[in-house]
């Protein structure tokens, strides 16, 4: 799906000291084309977007929202007699504008698609006082965690097994498709995983519950609705490498920020315990799924060789191979070899921020050991205000900008 909004002068409005900022809601058709436009002066707002990512790190799926909030705003222009005379679940594009004062450009910002949760539309007698609209937002996915729909009418089961499995992208785009969706609106990222097990949810679970399941066999994959309505699934990817979305650098749009280190946090040798099992031969012996994955070398700055063994062992009985074992390993691996620093930032809102994305930060504070604040940073969080004059709220988390080797990460089965 192409990009409608124009990106010229993303940049020069996001680092504007001086701006007007106002609000555009679209309604949808099902293709996502705007079929009626409101635009007005935001009054009160709170727009989250977060990636699944909860206490200490550690990776939830439980109702896979991304994005969510409210916002009531003064309607500049003049209300659309069907804008709340259709289907229930409308969904809608939040756009933020922002004009840069001193040039006059003006800049729209795609913060995401999003369901109307409820609405509310209050008009003064005085018809000079305009009419305020408040809406709340919820989600893509609340039409199928069981907030908006989603439920299940009957069993759902997917047979597979060791010598039968099913391929992860072909369960994942079936789902989909009995989600109602169509494949305009999936992006699957391509892997050879294979679904070893039998995956059932009983009458009155959701579609959320199945793809709970499948996600947590193996961890460091991302789904999530995207800011254009496509329901992605990927691997968390390597973000070190990825080129920055903003380099903040004696940003002088931060008004103040709170930086925390935990070294606690780091651990550099990962033990999972799967499930039991027992074998087919004679003797029928009792096992246990496992592997193990360490970080070697000098190149880390959390490595054994640099550290020493800092040993985490976890375990998960819903681990039922070895190859589930090995991606859990490998991923919180990354997890606490990763993210010992954190930053919560309040700044002027920079539009362009989403999770996942990469910033780096130069930022010189004698109270800080190190004297300065200086790395790539994941986007964990965003909380924007639509507001004029209101602050944002990021929280990021420090990656280690350094060059891993394949031979660096060592695996295998637990002797």
């Amino acid at each position: 799906m192409s990009n409608i909004f124009d990106t010229t002068y993303a940049e020069q409005c996001a680092l504007s000291r001086i701006r007007n900022t106002w609000v555009k809601i679209q309604l949808l058709d099902s293709s996502y084309n705007a079929i009626d436009t409101l635009e007005g002066i935001c009054t009160e707002s709170s727009i989250i977007m977060q990636n699944n990512i909860g206490d200490n790190n550690i990776q939830e799926y439980s109702s896979f929202n991304r994005l969510s909030g409210s916002i009531t705003f003064v309607l500049t222009k003049t209300l659309a007699t069907n804008y709340f005379e259709d289907a229930p679940n409308s969904r809608i594009r939040i756009v933020a504008i922002v004009e840069d004062v001193p040039t006059e450009i003006v800049t729209e910002y795609n913060l995401g698609i999003c369901i109307i949760g409820s609405s509310t539309i209050t008009r003064s007698a005085n018809s000079s006082d305009g009419c305020t609209i408040q809406l709340e937002l919820l989600d893509l996915f609340s039409l199928y965690n069981g907030d908006l729909g989603g439920s299940l009418e009957s069993q759902y089961s997917i047979s597979a097994s060791s010598d039968s499995p099913v391929t992860l992208v072909t369960l994942l785009n079936t789902i989909f498709l009995d989600m109602g969706l169509t494949n305009d609106y999936i992006s699957i990222e391509s892997n050879l995983l294979t679904i070893q097990q039998d995956i059932t949810a009983d009458v009155g679970s959701n579609y959320t519950d199945i793809l709970k399941t499948i996600m947590e066999l193996y961890l460091g994959y991302e789904l999530f609705f995207d800011r254009d309505g496509i329901l992605t699934y990927r691997k968390i990817k390597s973000r070190t490498s990825d080129s920055t979305i903003r380099d903040m650098v004696d940003d002088d749009t931060i008004t103040s920020y709170k930086y925390t280190k935990k070294d606690t946090n780091i651990r550099n040798y990962i033990i999972i315990y799967g499930a039991t099992s027992t074998s087919s031969d004679t003797d029928e012996t009792t096992y246990q799924y496992n592997a193990y994955a360490s970080l070697q070398g000098t190149n880390h700055p959390f490595s054994v060789d640099n550290i020493g063994r800092r040993i985490k062992t976890i375990s998960d009985e819903t681990q039922s191979n070895y190859a589930y074992c090995l991606s859990e390993a490998e991923y919180y691996l990354d997890l606490y070899t990763n993210y010992a620093e954190s930053v919560e930032i309040s700044m002027l809102p920079d539009f362009r921020l989403i999770p996942n994305r990469v910033i780096s930060i130069i930022y010189e504070d004698d109270y800080i050991p190190s004297g300065v604040i200086n790395g790539k940073f994941l986007i964990n969080s965003v909380n924007f205000s639509l507001k004029q004059g209101d602050l944002a709220t990021i929280t990021v988390t420090k990656l280690y900008d350094t060059v891993i080797n394949s031979t660096d990460i060592i695996t295998g089965k637990v002797s």
